[in-house]
């Protein structure tokens, strides 16, 4: 919890604003995601409320493992009624399998372009 003299930045500061229910839009970098994503291109992300706003398929902004990812969601499970989604690269890789909790946003344009 922050107090009025705080700031949130960077992630945190993007995290907030989706779980306010605001989009946001971000930069992100590197190849992982080609051809959905490029490289520097502009991405608007939708706040997600549930796990069953969640589908395989879907591009979504996460944390696995202490790192930030816009990937993949690969699979997606339930485990003694906690929902589990694996999450990867558009390469084939696969980073790993977090809960919902560590899911911030889903990817809903890139440059413009519908995801």
């Amino acid at each position: 919890m922050t107090n009025e003299n705080e700031t949130l930045r960077g992630h945190e500061a993007y995290k907030a604003r989706l779980a306010a229910g605001e989009n946001i839009t971000r930069r992100e970098r590197g190849n992982s995601m080609v051809p959905k994503i490029h490289s520097g291109e502009e991405i608007e992300y939708a706040p997600i409320a549930s796990p069953d706003e969640v589908s395989k398929g879907d591009v979504v902004w996460c944390k696995v493992r202490g790192n930030h990812y816009t990937h993949l969601v690969k699979a997606k499970k339930q485990e003694g009624g906690v929902w589990r989604f694996q999450i990867g690269n558009n390469k084939g890789g696969v980073n790993g399998w977090i809960g919902f909790e560590s899911i911030f946003g889903r990817a809903i344009y890139a440059a413009g372009r519908p995801l």
